[in-house]
């Protein structure tokens, strides 16, 4: 069955670690992998009980999809597919799809490519970090291993680290040493931390405090400095790029509700009302960033 890849929560939201930390006290203690964060499209390949299946982020790639151009890449992957083939069905490895055309920001050569980040076995859950490295290490792409770490140490991890093409990179993910570290919600442990080019929020100075501003502003006025292009390059690396001013409907969708996850997950559920008041306010911006792309 596919399995969505985990959310990376922002290494400054301090909520969602200390709701950790609630379950594990020793958290902070606890050993990282710090891997450099590729800048690209989420991909996965899966086994299945007739063969293999690649995906997005968000659910299969269709075989006329044009998604950066993937199926001009996925043969020079038939070695892979041939392992994962022999995989128990479920069985899944994630990748960050990265090269020319695919995200602005990042120099990864002239070449497209995958470059594989994580793994999921049938029927006991992810790989340790550990295991995943082993695991993939034939590969003559391999996720970059920048450090171990305890937590505490890795959340002060310097990221202005330029790659082997002298690009400076998006930033690092930090995944615990033991890979069994979730909440009682489910929730998997992982942080990412960003160099602030790549930053999907854009804070905007504080008004004056003899402002009068309504909740309701207040909510608008914070949910617009979520709504920047880097978040509309993100969704596209998920979703693919717009392809005509039909689509703007959709993608107006994706990236607002793209936008509030971020947002919930910093300052706590929003009321509906509220909510439909900040679209209606940032809407108008969303579509001005998409049609750039059109």
């Amino acid at each position: 069955m596919f399995t969505k890849y985990s959310r990376i929560e922002n290494h400054y939201q301090e909520q969602y670690i200390q709701r950790f930390m609630r379950e594990f006290p020793d958290l902070m203690d606890e050993e990282v992998y710090i891997e450099e964060k590729l800048h690209g499209a989420n991909i996965s390949l899966m086994s299945t009980k007739t063969g293999v299946q690649w995906f997005k982020r968000n659910g299969p790639l269709k075989p006329k999809e044009n998604f950066y151009g993937i199926w001009d890449v996925i043969p020079k992957y038939k070695d892979l597919e041939n392992v994962i083939h022999y995989g128990q069905p479920g069985t899944q490895v994630y990748f960050e799809f990265i090269g020319p055309g695919i995200q602005k920001g990042v120099n990864y050569g002239d070449e497209k490519r995958l470059v594989p980040i994580d793994f999921k076995f049938a029927n006991m859950g992810f790989a340790s970090p550990a295991e995943f490295h082993h695991l993939f290490e034939w590969l003559p792409d391999k996720m970059r291993l920048l450090g171990i770490k305890k937590l505490k140490d890795a959340l002060e991890f310097d990221t202005r680290i330029t790659n082997e093409y002298g690009s400076l990179i998006e930033g690092v993910v930090i995944k615990p040493k033991s890979v069994f570290i979730y909440s009682h919600l489910g929730e998997r442990f992982l942080l990412k931390k960003k160099n602030k080019e790549f930053f999907e929020r854009m804070p905007k100075e504080k008004p004056p405090k003899d402002v009068d501003y309504t909740e309701a502003n207040k909510i608008a006025d914070l949910y617009s400095e979520y709504l920047t292009p880097q978040r509309v390059q993100s969704v596209f690396s998920k979703e693919g790029t717009i392809e005509n001013i039909n689509q703007l409907g959709q993608y107006l969708s994706l990236i607002s509700n793209d936008a509030w996850e971020d947002f919930e997950a910093e300052h706590g559920e929003i009321d509906r009302k509220m909510k439909r008041y900040a679209n209606k306010i940032n809407n108008s911006k969303i579509i001005e960033m998409l049609k750039e792309h059109l």
